[in-house]
Formats: structure tokens, C-alpha cells, sequence
């Protein structure tokens, strides 16, 4: 079943963090690091996850760092915990041999699994910020 984990949370507030900011001013490791009290290699690896499923962009040099890749109204929030979770989703495949008559598995979670999901397409970082945007850090 698809969880949100300790790390969907904090990388829903590294991109929370980065929405807030100037879209138009990258912010480094180390700030985002330092603003969510988070160590730094941890944010570096949600940081090349959130990269990879292309919802933030990274820029090099002395005036670079990350920035959303898109508007937050734009980045639902399935689309961030499918990436950061990638690995805690469940695989129905064996489910689809099963010749048991009910299972779980097939019959219970995957339907509850697919409504969470397209509910939370339909969430997106937007609906998280504050209005007035600003969050305590």
C-alpha cells in the first residue's frame, strides 16, 4: 500500500521551502538544509529524487541551487509521493495469478491505493501553502 513516509514530509517542506522563496532565486543545499533543520546529505538525496521525476531543477555555480520546475498549482502532490515513495508501493503483479477467490491484496488494497492516488492528483503544493505565504520554518 503506498505510505507517506517521514521522508514524503520532509520533502514536502524542502519544496514547500523553495515555493515560498523567489521561484527566480535558487537555494542551496545548505539553506534548505538549515531552514528545515535537516542534514544536509539527506536533503541532497531527496533533492536527486525530486530532480529525477522532474519536479524541481537544479542551476550550477555560484548563483545556483534548486528551484520548482513548474508553479506549485501545477505539482500535485501524487506526483511528489509517488516519487519520493517509489519504492513502498506495493506490486499487484503476483495478485494478478492469485487464484485465491477474495485477496486482500487484490480486492481491497489496490482499488484503496488507486482513489488515494487520484485524489491526490488533484492536491497540489499549492493547496499547502499558507495564505499570506509564509510557514514557520
Amino acid at each position: 500500500m503506498l505510505q507517506i513516509t517521514k521522508k514524503t514530509d520532509y520533502g514536502l517542506n524542502f519544496l514547500l521551502t523553495l515555493a515560498l522563496k523567489n521561484s527566480k532565486t535558487p537555494q542551496t543545499l545548505a539553506q534548505i538544509s538549515e531552514t528545515k533543520n535537516l542534514p544536509k546529505q539527506f536533503v541532497a538525496r531527496l533533492a536527486a529524487d525530486l530532480v529525477k521525476a522532474k519536479i524541481i531543477k537544479s542551476r550550477e555555480g555560484t548563483a545556483g541551487g534548486y528551484f520548482l520546475a513548474k508553479a506549485p498549482k501545477k505539482i500535485s502532490l501524487a506526483d511528489v509521493i509517488l516519487a519520493l515513495e517509489k519504492n513502498s508501493k506495493n506490486d499487484y503483479q503476483s495478485c494478478q495469478e492469485c487464484s485465491c477467490q477474495f485477496c486482500a491484496r487484490r480486492d481491497v488494497e489496490k482499488p484503496l491505493e488507486e482513489k488515494i492516488i487520484k485524489t491526490l492528483q488533484n492536491k497540489t503544493l499549492a493547496d499547502l501553502l499558507p495564505e499570506g505565504g509564509e510557514i514557520n520554518a
